[in-house]
C-alpha cells in the first residue's frame, strides 16, 4: 500500500576479509567433491529455473548445497555471527547457509525469499537475505534485483548484499533477486536469509524442515 515504504539493498565492501572469502571457497569446494551434498530444490532445481529446462539439464544452473550438520562449525558458525552482528538480529534468527559454484552460462531464476505462508510457521517470515561474492568471476556473475528498478550489483569479493524481504504488512514479497550468468571463469557465492523469529532452536531439535 501506499504506506509500504520501498525495498530496499546494501551493498557493502569488506564485509568478508579477502582471507576468509578463500577459506570459505576451499571448504565449499571440498564439500562439493564430496558425498551426501544436499541440492536446495527451491532455488537451484532443474523444475525451477526456465535457462535449464529447453534441454532439460542442469547445465545452466550452479553446483550447490545446503550446509548442515558438521558443515555448520568453524567457518559458518563465524559467517553466521557475523551476519547476526552486522543487523542487530538474534543469532538463532540467521538461517540455513547455502554454498554455490557457477560456471561459465551458469545462472540462477528470479526468485523471492519471501512466502506468505511462512508467517504461520515458529520462525515467521524471512525478514532479510544477504550473499557475500567469494570470489569473482572474470566475466558476468553479477547478482540483479528486479523489484528495485534492476539494480545490479557487480561481483567484488567479500562485497555482501543484504536487503529487504517483506513488506511492512509482512504479508507480502517484496524482492526478487537472481544470480545472473558467468561469462568467463567461476565464481563462488555464500547465502543466507534472516528471519523475522528463532530459526535454529527450532531446526536443532528437528521441528522444521531444511528448505532454502
Amino acid at each position: 500500500g501506499g504506506d509500504d515504504p520501498r525495498p530496499w539493498a546494501l551493498a557493502i565492501d569488506g564485509f568478508m576479509p579477502e582471507d576468509a572469502a578463500d577459506k570459505m571457497v576451499a571448504a565449499a569446494d571440498r564439500f562439493l567433491a564430496g558425498n551426501g551434498v544436499v541440492q536446495p530444490p527451491k532455488v537451484y532445481s532443474v523444475e525451477s529455473n526456465p535457462y535449464a529446462l529447453p534441454n532439460g539439464t542442469a547445465d545452466r544452473i550452479p553446483q550447490s548445497f545446503l550446509c548442515v550438520g558438521p558443515c555448520e562449525d568453524g567457518l559458518v558458525a563465524r559467517f553466521r555471527a557475523a551476519v547476526a552482528g552486522a543487523i542487530g538480529f538474534p543469532i538463532e534468527n540467521v538461517g540455513d547457509v547455502i554454498f554455490s559454484k557457477f560456471s561459465v552460462r551458469q545462472r540462477t531464476d528470479p526468485t523471492t525469499d519471501f512466502h506468505a505462508e511462512d508467517a504461520n510457521l515458529p520462525e515467521g517470515a524471512v525478514a532479510l537475505s544477504l550473499i557475500v561474492f567469494l570470489s569473482e568471476a572474470d566475466g558476468g556473475g553479477a547478482v540483479g534485483l528486479p523489484d528495485m528498478d534492476y539494480t545490479v550489483v557487480q561481483p567484488k569479493k567479500g562485497r555482501a548484499i543484504l536487503w529487504s524481504a517483506l513488506g511492512a504488512d509482512r504479508a507480502k514479497s517484496r524482492t526478487k533477486w537472481e544470480a545472473m550468468p558467468v561469462v568467463v571463469g567461476t565464481q563462488h557465492l555464500v547465502k543466507t536469509v534472516v528471519y523475522l523469529y528463532d530459526y535454529q532452536t527450532h531446526a536443532r531439535a528437528g521441528c522444521l524442515d531444511r528448505r532454502m
